[in-house]
């Protein structure tokens, strides 16, 4: 979010969590002080959560106390051992899927997991990709829903999910949690009230239809 506007929109729609931008060449970016503002309006039920990308650990510890995050999103490439530098902010790791190469990426955080909230398995980037997230784009949902994540943190699932393809998705993957970007915006960067509530009520009537509260 990068505005009190649409972060309240955010809010009415009932979301869980509240995803704020620390990528400088995103679109989609936040500065600090309109962060603060964001959070200060958040109530206790909605998580605010900072979204990173290979940058330095001070850089997050110092963004996360100036805004007020318990909880960041690791986007980029950030290895195991980076995450320990992050005190005790809960963390949110993003893993590009591959049916390939998704199990082996994932085991090499295996003893690293102390922090993690949960995998966020996204639609990987393109190779020339200037920044990660936001494609726009769904991957093979199958592929992923016949992968084993019983001994795992909670999954979440993001990659291309608008409010028409949500309930499906959450039908094929079960996953514990959703994370949306460009399916909400009226175009790039600019979130969409609209959308975000129908989004929200798609995620509601999916987990109604699986008897999840």
């Amino acid at each position: 979010m990068k505005d009190v506007a649409t972060a309240q929109a955010v809010v009415d729609a009932g979301a869980d969590y509240l995803g704020l931008n620390f990528v400088e060449k995103s679109p989609r970016f936040v500065d600090v002080e309109t962060a603060r503002q964001i959070v200060a309006l958040l109530p206790d039920h909605v998580e605010p959560v900072g979204l990173f990308c290979d940058h330095p650990a001070d850089y997050v510890l110092a963004t996360a106390e100036a805004v007020g995050l318990r909880t960041v999103q690791l986007h980029g490439h950030e290895s195991p051992a980076y995450s320990q530098e992050l005190g005790n902010l809960n963390l949110l790791k993003v893993f590009g899927f591959d049916r390939d190469t998704l199990s082996e990426h994932i085991a090499d955080w295996k003893n690293h997991f102390g922090n993690v909230t949960a995998l966020l398995i996204d639609t990987p980037p393109k190779p020339d990709a200037e920044i990660t997230g936001g494609t726009g784009e769904v991957f093979d949902w199958e592929s992923l829903a016949a992968m084993d994540f019983s001994q795992l943190p909670p999954l979440m699932l993001a990659g291309g999910l608008t409010p028409d393809n949500v309930g499906q998705a959450i039908r094929t993957v079960r996953p514990w949690a959703v994370d949306v970007s460009s399916g909400v915006e009226s175009s790039r960067g600019v979130k969409d009230p609209a959308m975000i509530a129908d989004f929200c009520a798609a995620v509601r009537e999916a987990d109604a239809s699986l008897g999840v509260e």
